[in-house]
């Protein structure tokens, strides 16, 4: 009895117990153990302080209806009218302080509000039959005052009382529950003073050392243990001593809370780890899939651009668009992926709108004429040639077209376009699909754009699919700068409309840099995509050599002299794409290497510009990406101004010509360092970019002074994805210059 009586005290008061048989170290200790403890103690009052009142005013509830109870039945022993009289006002009293107390209680728990409404009810029915009760005394009818009480007051006594009780043991186990929520500062404090107790206790006496050792060393050093071993995540071991009421009880809760934690954070890394496998999967079979697929439409696409008997085109372009139908269903996935992950990028390409309105046309026409419904495809006015993104915008559009024609059973589908202008100047490209369908329910217009939301209010309209179409079509409407919505009711059918930011080609653009004549190898494992690559380089006059493994390309250029560019697949067995790269600019660092790939998040682009390419295209191919990426890489400005050199170097002496060019050595190596530091930081970034702008000009720098002009731009426009593309570029136009530059130095007048 007193071992339990002593492990169920505060540790305050075991040390009171053990102050009289310590030293006056145990003194000091005991004074520094009271001061963290009433900091500590200050905080449990905080957090506590509302359970506590509560648990303590349910006892006087119960207390108060205890007293009541024995009222009642003391009345019926009372032998003058008198004493009834005086128990009578006795018991309202009584009745009086527990609604009190139930008054009280409701702002403290406020969550239970209907339970305390209730009891204060329940306990004027029983004041009612006590009060009955008493009358029936006070006029000496004792017999009907039993059965009263027997019949109707005990049992609402009892119910009642049980309720009170309950509520009461619930609000404690509330306040134990509160208790376990001990943070790490408070652990840290119980276990420094129970470790200076433990030193303490053991120059003590005798029964001072017994005492530490059985209720505060002991504990303290297992649970200690158990810290010591959930750092190493071993949780086999079970955490004791939760049940005790004292600060090690609250402690042991207090781990075994930090257990449950641990275990959860670390279910949690096996989630996250699970999840980058899945994304690296869906990168592989990305690639996996888009590699067929690109040989699929690219030979089919070529093979429509000859002279072909009528059934055998008919049956080719049946191929194609069952090709470009499987291909949506993968983008539909991967986009909605991309986007997920903030991993689309949106491109701005010159297109035409009436060859986008034509292609649309061409993709829905056969489905259309199979359900029996009429196209009309229109644009308001003559629209110019823009400057945007026609894949993302016929995605959009394709995907309005085909759930109209998925929807509509007869009638006509209507697709319009037009060009508005706001007062600032800027220029939108608005698109509607209008069909005369089963249109959408009031309910369901807030909930299409929402992923893996279908339209399913009546079953021959119920569709198989992901879901993901208007989603995805909303969110790249929203990366072009734009806006979706849709107008529809039941039976009337639907207009489904975007509205995206596009830049109109104005006259006097500068042509597209001419490709014929060029000699380009290409790299590529797969045979299929070489002969798809090849046919369309070739169509452009283009002279194409190709390589099927990183070691045959690096051994061609090493053999073979004058190529204009590479083309490299970066998934290829053997040498990847992006170390046979390393292993060209560690021979060339000016031939420009474009990537292919079916791979085309930003930080797999960006990747690529680290590894010392200058260009990236995605498969599936697209041509007008292929032409923008070619053109744009191949008609680059030459790395030095030659000759603004020549003229330094006639007009200088020749150790004067070496000390600039070792200068300029010198201070493209810096801005290299810099460039390292500041990549991260955009004001930083801005004022080098500036620096290097002007004096790379004047060293003849030409393609650096350049590409800082580009980085500047790009921050000035708020593009952080283009800009950190152009940063890794530019590192890369300063190694090359820093060869160059030494090349010069060795061979003057190179």
């Amino acid at each position: 009895m007193i071992a339990k009586w002593f492990s169920n005290l505060p540790l305050t008061g075991k040390i009171v117990l053990m102050v009289g048989l310590l030293s006056t170290m145990a003194v000091i200790i005991t004074l520094y153990s009271l001061r963290t403890l009433y900091q500590v103690e200050r905080d449990y009052r905080f957090l506590l302080s509302n359970d506590a009142q509560a648990a303590i005013l349910f006892g006087d509830a119960a207390l108060e209806l205890s007293l009541a109870s024995r009222e009642v039945l003391a009345v019926l022993t009372e032998e003058t009218a008198a004493n009834m009289g005086a128990a009578h006002i006795r018991l309202s009293q009584h009745q009086s302080n527990m609604v009190n107390y139930i008054d009280t209680l409701k702002p403290l728990l406020p969550h239970r509000a209907t339970e305390l409404n209730d009891i204060l009810q329940r306990q004027q029915t029983m004041f009612a039959y006590s009060t009955e009760a008493v009358g029936w005394a006070m006029r000496w009818r004792g017999d009907k005052a039993l059965n009263l009480l027997r019949d109707y007051y005990d049992p609402a006594f009892r119910s009642l009382r049980e309720d009170l009780l309950a509520m009461h043991r619930e609000v404690v186990a509330d306040y134990q529950h509160t208790s376990a929520q001990l943070n790490i500062a408070t652990r840290a404090t119980m276990v420094n003073s129970a470790l200076a107790f433990a030193v303490t206790l053991i120059i003590g006496i005798g029964l001072t050392a017994r005492l530490s050792l059985r209720y505060l060393s002991r504990p303290v050093i297992e649970l200690t243990g158990i810290m010591h071993r959930l750092t190493r995540r071993d949780y086999s071991h079970h955490i004791d001593y939760t049940r005790q009421q004292d600060e090690i009880g609250q402690m042991a809760q207090a781990l075994e809370v930090f257990s449950s934690t641990m275990q959860k954070a670390e279910r949690l890394e096996r989630d996250e780890a699970i999840t980058k496998a899945k994304a690296s999967f869906l990168a592989n079979i990305s690639h996996e899939i888009r590699t067929p697929m690109n040989a699929i439409l690219g030979m089919t696409q070529q093979a429509l651009k000859h002279s072909l008997a009528a059934a055998q085109r008919q049956r080719l372009e049946h191929i194609e668009l069952a090709g470009q139908h499987l291909h949506k269903l993968i983008n539909d996935l991967l986009d909605f992926s991309k986007l997920d992950n903030d991993s689309i990028k949106i491109r701005s390409v010159k297109f035409s709108p009436d060859r986008l309105v034509h292609d649309l046309q061409v993709m829905v026409q056969q489905q259309a004429e199979q359900k029996g419904l009429r196209l009309s495809f229109s644009c308001r006015d003559t629209l110019p040639e823009l400057w945007g993104d026609p894949l993302r915008i016929r995605q959009i559009l394709l995907n309005y077209l085909s759930n109209a024609i998925k929807f509509s059973e007869q009638g006509e589908i209507t697709l319009r376009l037009s060009l508005e202008y706001t007062q600032a100047q800027m220029c939108w490209l608005y698109a509607e699909v209008s069909d005369e369908g089963v249109g959408i329910a009031p309910e369901q217009l807030q909930t299409v754009f929402t992923p893996f939301e279908q339209l399913d209010s009546h079953a021959r309209y119920h569709h198989e699919g992901a879901g993901l179409g208007l989603a995805i079509c909303r969110q790249l409407a929203t990366l072009m700068g734009g806006e979706t919505g849709v107008v529809s009711a039941p039976g009337k059918g639907s207009t489904f409309w975007c509205r995206v930011k596009v830049t109109p080609v104005h006259a006097g653009s500068a042509p597209q840099v001419p490709l014929s004549g060029k000699r380009i190898l290409v790299v590529d494992d797969n045979e299929l995509n070489l002969l798809v690559v090849t046919g369309l380089l070739e169509e452009a006059g283009i002279t194409v050599v190709t390589a099927t493994s990183g070691e045959a390309a690096l051994s061609l250029l090493h053999t073979c002299a004058g190529f204009d560019g590479v083309l490299l697949d970066l998934m290829m067995p053997g040498l990847s794409g992006l170390e046979t790269c390393y292993r060209i600019r560690a021979q060339d660092t000016t031939i420009p290497v474009i990537a292919l790939s079916a791979n085309s998040s930003p930080a797999d682009i960006l990747q690529c510009f680290k590894a010392g390419m200058n260009g990236h295209i995605t498969k599936p191919i697209d041509e007008q990406q292929l032409w923008q990426v070619l053109g744009e890489t191949l008609s680059v400005l030459a790395l030095l101004d030659n000759e603004r050199l020549n003229r330094l170097e006639q007009r200088m002496s020749a150790p004067g010509f070496a000390r600039l060019l070792q200068s300029s050595i010198e201070t493209c190596k810096h801005w290299q360092q810099q460039l390292t530091g500041v990549s991260e930081h955009p004001e930083a970034l801005r004022q080098l970019a500036h620096d290097i702008t002007g004096s790379a000009g004047q060293a003849g720098l030409l393609r650096l002074s350049q590409q800082a002009a580009l980085v500047s731009d790009s921050l000035r426009n708020n593009d952080p994805e283009k800009n950190r593309r152009l940063t890794a570029e530019m590192e890369n136009i300063l190694v090359a210059s820093v060869v160059q530059l030494q090349r010069r130095m060795q061979v003057p007048g190179a």
